[in-house]
């Protein structure tokens, strides 16, 4: 859409935000420059893409000369819209990320900082459904267990 940041937009970005891209923007720009230590976390995405994962990482193997991916941290939100965990394939989608990041950036964490479901009485694409005699709060409290421990065998480093 028109309105969101392509991935070379990002990137870019990142790189300014990282160490003000590799110094040229001057030494006081960039968190790394203020404290080498803290973490750069990408925004949370959430379409999970590999392919606009890749295309950060490619921006930054063409327009930086130490190569680095510019976020420490790969950062997810993943909502499966009104269906269970193991419907919405959350455990696949966030090994697919891992296993990209294995392949190609061992040093970057991945993080999933949002997910869950509405359980409220207003209907909305989030929506948690009841079921049989479970309400939606009882259905939203064994899911979100679930995809606890769906997350757990992928390899993620926060899921919060």
């Amino acid at each position: 859409a028109e309105n969101h940041f392509t991935a070379d937009d990002l990137a870019a970005m990142g790189s300014a935000d990282r160490d003000g891209h590799q110094g040229i923007m001057g030494n006081s720009f960039g968190v790394k420059n203020a404290d080498p230590d803290m973490k750069l976390v990408l925004g949370g995405l959430t379409d999970a893409d590999l392919n606009y994962i890749d295309g950060i990482r490619q921006w930054c193997l063409l327009n930086r000369t130490d190569k680095k991916f510019v976020y420490d941290v790969i950062n997810v939100h993943r909502y499966t819209a009104g269906v269970s965990p193991e419907q919405g394939m959350i455990r696949e989608t966030m090994k697919s990320i891992v296993d990209y990041r294995n392949q190609y950036l061992p040093d970057v964490e991945v993080w999933l900082t949002e997910f869950g479901w509405d359980s409220g009485i207003n209907d909305t694409p989030f929506s948690c459904p009841s079921i049989g005699n479970s309400s939606r709060e009882e259905v939203q409290a064994c899911w979100i267990v679930r995809e606890y421990l769906l997350l757990s065998s992928t390899g993620i480093e926060l899921i919060n």
